[in-house]
């Protein structure tokens, strides 16, 4: 199913209600809108007795419960890795489609197949494989192998590779990608796989000891399917060795956080809530009060930022007002749900809420829109006090100079994007260069001047080690993530910077999760290397 395809759905419906035929219909997913309008033709439909209707979805929130309510359910997990998937996109199009191809026609066939696989199963590896599940699916193969087929069948011996390429990027996978680190690993493989060499009878598949057929056999395609490992190799993707490492991080933190929501309180009385409130409450109170110890946040007057001096003045003022807010904001909570547990007032939906969040080990909502950082509350609160402190020792330094001397540390700040933005404005007044003329140019080597350099230390590396100079892979056994050494940034015109193809940008984000990209950072590596470090994920993090 895929939009446009609604009014030949019914009319299949139908005929195969008619004539008492199975139907199947697919993804229905991808048309949770339109499932309503299926439901009222069933219950209209006349059919003979053989007639079967088989209905095929992912799970989905908005899919019709009366749908699901008036059908027998089966649920199945389909097979993973690479191998099964290959494996079903033949048994999907089977002999008859595969042996009336070309040569040419069926090595393409294999090769948009083998990148469709490899779409699909790099999902296993969020955050580093893509930023979110995208829903590739078999519309998108079947939808590329359409525009293929008149490559394939062209009289001219050079495939227009670009057109597929553009093809691909631009609209079948690229128009379900929303992240635009996620657009440059897809591309990356085009490149990899949309190539005159994949015709060629030298050419072997994902590290494969076979090569592919010379003609279009069905069985012999299936042969060298057969021969892939049962379990996904790390170089199917281009990813890491050491991505199981980043996998089971990522595993166990989804297990726990789950194992958190249990302790969702439903339908309890009023007394009993208050119990289980004071109970599973007063470790955060405790924690909280401890943060404060030495810190007189809490009771401070909320200070006014200032509006005067540079624009690193006027950020390290704001950052540390809006920090004081939060403090004050998030102790107001809790001195309110000290109250509600010990009898004092009843409780609003507003704290509801936020008790609710804290019980789940989650943080509550009204906390993320002042800051958003950790998900968990514990972090939350440690983080929030450490990047205080470390705030108001900024404030209480009278030079500003001096603090841009010292290696800075990203993480301190509750929004560093901005003070690279408040570093950038005040090098254009100094300099006298419009800002939209600056670019952000990082160095990996100490430099001789150091007048407009800012030092940028505590970074860190996931997809490749780095010591400043290389890239080199990860070994099986390296830890996921590993430091970084010392990076050097600067604000220079963009006139002046020379294009260099050894150098990539890697993106630079606020944490591991990779939501927010703050800047990109410029490393040196062969060109031809680019598309390695692209597909193993390599970024960089100011925080874990």
């Amino acid at each position: 199913m895929g939009e446009g395809q609604e009014g030949k759905t019914l009319s299949a419906l139908n005929e195969a209600a008619r004539l008492g035929q199975w139907l199947i219909l697919k993804n229905l997913h991808l048309v949770t809108s339109w499932l309503p309008v299926l439901c009222q033709n069933l219950q209209e439909l006349t059919f003979q007795r053989n007639f079967r209707l088989w209905l095929i979805t992912e799970p989905h929130s908005l899919f019709s419960p009366v749908l699901a309510q008036n059908s027998l359910k089966i649920a199945y997990e389909v097979p993973q890795g690479v191998k099964n998937n290959l494996l079903r996109t033949y048994s999907s199009w089977g002999v008859s489609y595969i042996e009336k191809l070309n040569p040419t026609g069926s090595r393409m066939f294999f090769v948009l197949a083998c990148v469709h696989a490899l779409l699909q199963e790099r999902r296993t590896y969020i955050p580093l494989g893509w930023s979110k599940a995208y829903e590739f699916s078999d519309i998108d193969l079947s939808t590329a192998i359409r525009l293929a087929v008149e490559l394939w069948q062209s009289q001219n011996m050079n495939v227009q590779w670009k057109y597929l390429i553009g093809l691909c990027s631009d609209a079948v996978y690229g128009g379900r990608i929303e992240n635009i680190q996620d657009l440059v690993i897809l591309e990356s493989y085009l490149r990899q796989y949309f190539v005159d060499e994949v015709l060629s009878h030298r050419w072997k598949p994902l590290g494969s000891t076979t090569s592919l057929p010379t003609y279009s056999n069905y069985e012999e395609y299936v042969n060298v399917i057969k021969q892939l490992s049962d379990r996904d190799l790390p170089s199917y993707f281009g990813l890491p060795e050491n991505i199981d490492r980043a996998w089971e991080r990522n595993v166990a933190s989804d297990v726990i956080s789950q194992l958190q929501g249990l302790n969702i309180i439903k339908n309890k009385s009023e007394k009993f809530v208050r119990e289980e409130w004071h109970k599973k409450l007063s470790p955060f109170m405790t924690l909280w009060k401890k943060l404060n110890q030495g810190h007189d946040y809490i009771r401070m007057t909320t200070p006014t930022p200032t509006n005067k001096g540079s624009s690193l003045e006027i950020f390290v003022s704001e950052e540390y007002c809006a920090a004081i807010l939060l403090i004050q904001q998030i102790h107001k909570c809790f001195a309110t749900l000290n109250k509600i547990t010990k009898g004092n007032i009843i409780a609003e939906d507003k704290d509801l809420l936020v008790a609710n969040s804290l019980l789940c080990h989650q943080t509550p909502k009204i906390w993320q829109s002042l800051w958003n950082g950790p998900k968990d509350p514990s972090k939350y609160l440690k983080n929030v006090i450490y990047k205080t402190a470390s705030i108001e020792r900024w404030k209480n330094e009278q030079n500003m100079d001096a603090i841009l001397k010292q290696p800075i540390n990203l993480s301190i700040l509750f929004h560093p994007e901005t003070f690279l933005a408040a570093f950038k404005q005040d090098f254009s007044r100094k300099s006298g260069v419009p800002m939209d003329e600056l670019t952000l140019k990082s160095y990996w080597k100490q430099q001789t001047d150091t007048s407009n350099i800012i030092t940028i230390t505590g970074l860190l590396v996931e997809g490749a080690l780095f010591d400043g100079y290389t890239l080199s892979p990860c070994l099986a056994n390296s830890d996921s993530i590993s430091t970084a050494p010392n990076c050097y940034l600067g604000w220079v015109q963009k006139q002046n910077i020379i294009e260099n193809d050894k150098l990539m940008e890697v993106p630079l984000y606020y944490s591991s999760n990779r939501e927010e990209i703050l800047t990109y950072l410029h490393v040196t590596c062969n060109y031809k290397e680019k598309n390695r470090w692209i597909q193993a994920g390599l970024a960089f993090f100011s925080t874990y």
